[in-house]
């Protein structure tokens, strides 16, 4: 479960006039498989619970794992999503009444975006990990389409510190 906050068009540039997306609880169904101990390919499946106009994504997704120390990793990963009718008339339609300024815009479901992207864990101590990562995405098909869309690639950089509790593994720390 996880809470999609929805987006009030008003706080966002040029989509000003556009209806707001109303804030939900989204469930989620993954599942994955190990082609191999480094490879995996992985789907998920995300449903508006609330009936708010979320709609449903999924996503189908493979990723490389490489160890790089006895406690660090390095991962490489690429994602292609796809969302039904719903999820993207609320992200990327304009209705034809719409005082935005956008011409109206009717998508339908289909792929939604595409992603890859890398990254690396690193188990400082027996509590402390370090992760980071970077990644980019291009939106596909009725998204990229869309007069609602400014821009149809975006990036992302992040880098992190978490504090694990509970059992050691023997001073070993499975990553």
């Amino acid at each position: 479960l996880r809470i999609d906050r929805g987006r009030n068009s008003s706080d966002v540039e040029g989509l000003e006039g556009l209806p707001d997306i109303a804030a939900t609880l989204r469930g989620r169904a993954y599942a994955s498989y190990a082609l191999t101990p480094r490879w995996t390919l992985a789907a998920s499946v995300s449903q508006d619970l609330l009936g708010r106009g979320g709609g449903a994504l999924a996503s189908a997704d493979a990723g490389y794992r490489a160890p790089v120390t006895p406690h660090a990793e390095w991962y490489f990963g690429t994602s292609l999503t796809w969302a039904d009718r719903r999820y993207m008339t609320s992200r990327y339609g304009v209705p034809p009444d719409s005082p935005s300024g956008l011409p109206a815009f009717a998508p339908g479901a289909g792929p939604n975006g595409v992603s890859i992207g890398t990254g690396f864990t690193a188990a400082l101590s027996s509590h402390w990990v370090l992760f980071g990562g970077a990644s980019a995405t291009r939106l596909l098909g009725y998204a990229a389409d869309s007069p609602a869309s400014e821009r149809n690639v975006s990036a992302s950089v992040s880098i992190g510190l978490a504090y694990r509790w509970g059992v050691q593994y023997g001073g070993v720390l499975p990553l």
